[in-house]
Order: C-alpha cells, then sequence, then structure tokens
C-alpha cells in the first residue's frame, strides 16, 4: 500500500483523527472515574471518623477502657479499615488495634502517598476537646477500580481503532475503485477510443467528475465523427 495512495491517507487521517477524540475522552472519563472515587472516600472518611468520636464520647469521659476497645472492635468490622485508635487530650493512646501503625494525617484521599488514607475526628463536648479518634482507611479499593477502568478503556479504544482502521480502509477502496475507472477510461481516450463511457450510479462528487466525463467523451467522439 502506497504511502502517497488516497486509501493510505484516509486511513492514517480517520485513524488520527479517531485517536485523538480517544485520547481526550479517555483522560476525561478516568479523571471523572478519578476524583468522583476520592471525593466519596473524602466524605465517608470524616462522616466515619466523626461518628467514631461521637460515640466514644461518655467513654472517654469516664475513662471506660472496656467501651472503647469494643468501639474499636466494632469499626474494624469494615473491611476497607485498617487500624482505629483513641486519644485523650494530651495525645496519649487510650486504645488502639493493633494491626498497622498510624501515619501522618491526611487532608484528601488523592493526596495519599502509602496506601492509607488517615482521617481525624477531635472529640469535641460542650465546646471542649477531650481527644480525638483516628481512623486508616485503604485506597486500595478505589485505586483498583481506577485501573479496571483503564483496562476496559484500552481494551475499548483498541478494538475501535481496529474497527475504524477496517472502515476506512473499505471507505478509501471505494474511492479508489471509482478514481480506478475514472482513470481506465481517460487512458482508453488517449489511445483514441471516444466512444468510451463510464457507468454513472451514484450522484457524489466522483459520479459528478464522471458524468462531465461522459459528456466530454461523447463531445470528442462527436467531433471525431464529424471530421470523418
Amino acid at each position: 500500500m502506497k504511502r502517497d495512495s488516497i486509501k493510505t491517507k484516509t486511513i492514517l487521517g480517520i485513524a488520527a483523527i479517531e485517536a485523538v477524540l480517544l485520547v481526550t475522552l479517555i483522560v476525561m472519563m478516568l479523571g471523572f472515574i478519578r476524583e468522583t472515587n476520592f471525593n466519596e472516600m473524602d466524605k465517608r472518611a470524616k462522616a466515619t471518623a466523626n461518628l467514631f468520636a461521637i460515640t466514644v464520647q461518655d467513654a472517654v469521659l469516664s475513662y471506660d477502657l472496656a467501651s472503647l476497645n469494643d468501639f474499636v472492635e466494632e469499626v474494624m468490622k469494615s473491611d476497607d479499615i485498617l487500624y482505629a485508635r483513641v486519644l485523650d487530650q494530651q495525645g496519649r493512646v487510650l486504645t488502639q488495634t493493633d494491626t498497622i501503625s498510624p501515619g501522618e494525617i491526611d487532608l484528601k484521599a488523592s493526596e495519599v502517598n502509602d496506601g492509607i488514607y488517615d482521617a481525624k475526628a477531635n472529640i469535641v463536648i460542650n465546646g471542649e476537646s477531650y481527644g480525638s479518634v483516628e481512623v486508616g482507611f485503604s485506597i486500595h479499593p478505589i485505586l483498583n477500580v481506577i485501573e479496571e477502568a483503564k483496562r476496559w478503556s484500552y481494551t475499548i479504544a483498541a478494538l475501535e481503532m481496529l474497527l475504524v482502521a477496517i472502515f476506512s480502509y473499505v471507505l478509501g477502496r471505494y474511492l479508489i475503485n471509482k478514481l480506478s475507472l475514472l482513470r481506465d477510461a481517460a487512458e482508453t481516450i488517449s489511445s483514441g477510443q471516444f466512444e468510451t463511457q463510464i457507468d454513472v450510479k451514484g450522484n457524489d462528487e466522483v459520479d459528478i467528475v464522471a458524468t462531465a466525463f461522459n459528456r466530454m467523451s461523447s463531445t470528442l467522439h462527436a467531433t471525431r465523427q464529424q471530421e470523418r
């Protein structure tokens, strides 16, 4: 397939346009999925931490460590929570899980770089802080969703590019066949066969040129007949 042929240019042109559109669509879609999931994680983490802080208020005031342990165990029943702990006013740990060591508190899920979203909420009673709670959420489920979306996007993009290549090849072949008829007819006329006519079956631009060619051929044939 020649690089400068119309068929090649048609395939490459359509493929280039489709590639640009697909890349733009994939980037926008993945960005939306990422932002939406991280925003939901932010809301859930804050809501869980705040509810946890409200739940342990009485136990912190009465220094009821047994109840605090029960509350921590209850929080840990969620599959994506990796640790939980309760601290007093001085930052001393009242109770905590022994699974994973807490990290620095994160402001947004999108800024997490260690795989754990560390959330915190203060235990506030009548405007006074009596301590705080910290909860660690795994962001791997979100990352898995994003990776799965990437895989599907790339698969769909590859399939679409294949279909575009096939359809553009068919289109290019269709155009080439029509132009080949014009070329062959022109070569026939150049050999002196002025009665040559092209079978016109449509009304697109190529067919309009073919109709004009037929008129030219008829005129040349009539002129040659008169000269004889």
